[in-house]
């Protein structure tokens, strides 16, 4: 079978499906149980914690054991075992008008999602909380927009695709790692954007071999909420936080999306033709 991604040059656990999904679950457990600690917490010593600040820091502890695991705790190894490469810097420019068109169309199909069936209110105000944390912008930011990104792409990017694809035919290998991610995600609503922006930062760390790029554009995806509607204070109809509402998006807004995702495949094309390997 064709390797399209190449192998590890240290000791690493190299996780199967099975494995990964033992994993997976595993990583469930843990954030149920440490979301019922803050909570006990809250309740028996009267102490307030914002829960938004909480899930970033509950990402960095238990995805930071997993990382150091992997290596069998040898930390100097990260950066090459999880693809933590320098990439063509131009590439930039293509990535940010990708997931910018990227968010403005995935939000409309999830309006159309909602309008077949409606979010819960359940779900609506965790979706919420994350955008408008209690804690202002910057605990939206932090968690959302720094910590989510960088350990989920070391972790779906960085290792389980990159250890799928030395297993596995490669759109298995992606699929898998999108099916994994849509596991613990545990959101049904949010489907649509783990398996769209999933595909597209797959198709970047295979390209590029580097999770940079997957880390940046994972970040600004998901900034593009927090940059309007905590920071900017802008409400375009259908692409706002009150995801109980079944209205559209204006079809103005909609090519724009359009527009920067057509750009955008036309400078990735444009900055790459010339070399087989883009990466400096």
């Amino acid at each position: 079978m064709e390797k399209w991604y190449p192998g590890f040059k240290f000791d690493v656990f190299r996780p199967t499906l099975g494995q990964a999904f033992i994993i997976i679950i595993a990583l469930m457990v843990s954030r149920i149980i440490f979301g019922a600690f803050i909570n006990a917490i809250e309740k028996y010593a009267g102490i307030e914690i914002n829960g938004t600040l909480m899930d970033g820091f509950a990402m960095i502890f238990i995805f930071g054991f997993i990382f150091l695991f992997a290596v069998h705790f040898r930390w100097r190894q990260i950066p090459e075992v999880y693809s933590v490469k320098r990439f063509k810097s131009i590439n930039f420019i293509p990535i940010v008008f990708s997931v910018a068109g990227l968010s403005i169309l995935v939000s409309e199909l999830d309006n159309g999602i909602r309008h077949l069936i409606p979010m819960s209110k359940y779900h609506s105000a965790i979706h919420a909380s994350k955008v408008i944390s209690d804690a202002g912008w910057g605990g939206s930011l932090f968690t959302i927009a720094i910590v989510a990104p960088i350990t989920y792409e070391l972790f779906f990017r960085g290792w389980l695709l990159k250890s799928f694809l030395n297993k596995y035919p490669l759109g298995s290998a992606v699929a898998y790692s999108l099916l994994l991610f849509a596991l613990l995600e545990g959101n049904p609503w949010q489907f649509t954007d783990i398996i769209l922006l999933g595909t597209l930062v797959s198709i970047w760390f295979i390209r590029f071999k580097s999770v940079i790029p997957c880390i940046i554009g994972h970040s600004i995806y998901n900034l593009m909420p927090v940059l309007f509607f905590s920071i900017l204070k802008i409400d375009v109809p259908g692409y706002s936080s009150n995801l109980e509402a079944r209205g559209y998006q204006p079809l103005w807004f909609d090519l724009i999306g359009l527009g920067l995702m057509t750009v955008s495949g036309i400078l990735f094309y444009a900055f790459n033709r010339q070399k087989k390997n883009p990466i400096e």
